[in-house]
């Protein structure tokens, strides 16, 4: 599979996946409030980022937009991608896999395929999320 090249309008170096990279959470805040603030963050994606990455599950989190903002290194491993390789792309770029007479599936049909084409098993309840 050719290498997925997107921008995104999303910072993926964070440790727990992407951020708006316009967010500006706490911009509005005094200095001190804005630093307490900003520590609570961090210390509250590090644990959140701690226990996602410690279920043996694949987990990953496809944001409105279609792009990859989160993946957990068990998810990362079924589909035998690192996760930096994931992260930021376009889900249904990366993941899904043509028919066999090369027509692309529409999104909400896909299979999830692995880098070597692969199938996966998947059980895939979603909702949306509010950010």
């Amino acid at each position: 599979m050719d290498k997925v090249v997107e921008k995104s309008p999303l910072d993926c170096s964070e440790p727990l996946g992407c951020r708006d990279r316009s967010a500006k959470n706490t911009a509005g805040l005094h200095p001190v409030a804005r630093e307490s603030a900003e520590k609570e963050i961090e210390r509250v994606r590090n644990e959140y980022e701690s226990v996602l990455n410690a279920i043996s599950e694949g987990i990953h989190w496809v944001g409105l937009e279609g792009v990859i903002r989160f993946e957990n290194p068990a998810a990362a491993k079924m589909l035998g991608y690192e996760i930096s390789e994931l992260l930021g792309q376009s889900a249904h770029r990366v993941m899904h896999h043509h028919r066999a007479d090369g027509s692309e599936f529409p999104v909400h049909e896909c299979p999830i395929y692995g880098k070597t084409g692969r199938a996966l098993p998947s059980n895939t309840p979603a909702r949306p999320l509010s950010t």
